[in-house]
């Protein structure tokens, strides 16, 4: 187990490297710290950024004793992260956390329209209560991420994200501003870990959800993780090189990502047909999905300021919300399962057209009755009702 204290000769002090040696924490119980990242946002915001993102801001407050961790009784060497040898009670998720991030906030205040989120992968006893406690800090500028798209998170079943969306949903003034994210740069590619339809699937929910949609470079054209060689490996503790490759733009050199002889990471083998550029010439592609759902999001009112309506689908494998706003009302639906799925939704109205699907060949509306239709396996579909 490596210590989080770092001593550091030159000075004859000893510093705190939570993460990797090198890398010191800064004390933000100390004020002069505070007005120093303080100065630093105003710098930036003058620059002209809408806002910021703030990586792992639990980190932020610390236990101001500084107390040792306890370590961790389940620990499995064989197994586990080494970072889980010890609990992580004292390291982060103190009291004064909330404290510093309204300083952040009372920044923003100062500028119009200005925005931060952030980073925790809050605990699992209560999740809703913990995204709830980071809106407190004021949920008209500051939300955290919503990472229940990960599996370690939550296991990827219909149920699961209807009785967390329909709670963390339902928890929210007229003022929070939810977050949906389906991956990042930490986490293996939505693609790889659900399959290229399953994650398309998972792309008509996350943007037809309420909220800002988060989406990590490539997603939108079904990017996947790349087999990294030996000699290349840049991350070896966590091994999160295989989702950081470069963004592919064209099928020429290097995806039209760098003009160099090499990348840092090598492009995925599957560049040539998986780039912008192709993409944009294929309706059928992640890109021209992406590109409809998008589209459909800034045209209707439903998608932009609709609430959230829970739906009983009276399938254990399809997950289905509904968005209103005034007459305009869409319901999506998503098939979880690798199996063909019937839905049955309640509603005052009996039919309704399928505007949009995640499995490209469907090319055309069509009329449904809602009280008893089909999915394909892994399909979500938008249904003007």
């Amino acid at each position: 187990m490596r210590p989080a204290w770092q001593y550091v000769p030159e000075r004859d002090q000893y510093v705190m490297c939570t993460f990797t040696p090198g890398q010191a924490d800064l004390n933000w119980h100390n004020p002069e710290v505070r007005t120093a990242m303080h100065n630093e946002m105003r710098f930036l915001l003058d620059l002209g950024v809408d806002g910021f993102r703030v990586d792992m801001v639990t980190h932020i407050g610390k236990n101001p004793d500084l107390l040792d961790e306890p370590l961790n009784p389940s620990f499995d060497s064989k197994s586990d992260d080494p970072n889980d040898v010890v609990l992580r009670k004292y390291r982060n998720s103190d009291p004064t956390l909330y404290a510093y991030m309204r300083e952040m906030v009372e920044v923003l205040n100062e500028y119009e329209g200005r925005f931060m989120v952030t980073e925790d992968y809050v605990a699992r006893d209560d999740p809703v209560a913990r995204y709830m406690d980071y809106y407190s800090v004021d949920p008209k500028r500051c939300a955290p991420f919503s990472f229940e798209n990960f599996d370690f998170m939550m296991p990827r079943k219909a149920g699961n994200y209807k009785a967390f969306y329909d709670k963390y949903l339902g928890a929210m003034g007229p003022d929070f501003v939810p977050t949906t994210v389906l991956g990042n740069h930490d986490n293996p590619r939505i693609a790889s870990s659900l399959g290229a339809v399953a994650a398309r699937a998972a792309a008509v929910m996350q943007l037809t959800l309420p909220g800002q949609a988060y989406i990590y470079y490539g997603e939108e054209l079904g990017m996947e993780n790349v087999e990294i060689p030996p000699h290349m490996i840049d991350d070896p503790h966590d091994g999160r090189d295989p989702e950081r490759t470069p963004m592919q733009w064209t099928s020429g050199k290097n995806a039209g990502f760098s003009d160099a002889e090499e990348t840092w990471l090598p492009v995925s083998p599957d560049y040539s047909t998986r780039n912008v550029e192709a993409q944009l010439q294929d309706p059928h592609s992640f890109l021209s999905l992406y590109r409809r759902l998008l589209k459909m999001r800034r045209e209707s009112m439903a998608l932009r300021r609709g609430l959230y309506v829970p739906q009983e689908s009276e399938s254990e494998e399809v997950f289905g919300f509904m968005r209103q706003h005034q007459d305009e009302r869409l319901i999506t639906a998503i098939n979880f399962s690798g199996e063909e799925a019937g839905v049955k939704l309640r509603g005052s109205r009996l039919l309704g057209s399928i505007v949009l699907s995640s499995i490209y060949e469907m090319q055309q509306e069509r009329t449904v009755n809602l009280t008893g239709f089909g999915l394909r396996p892994n399909e979500a579909v938008v249904i003007s009702h």
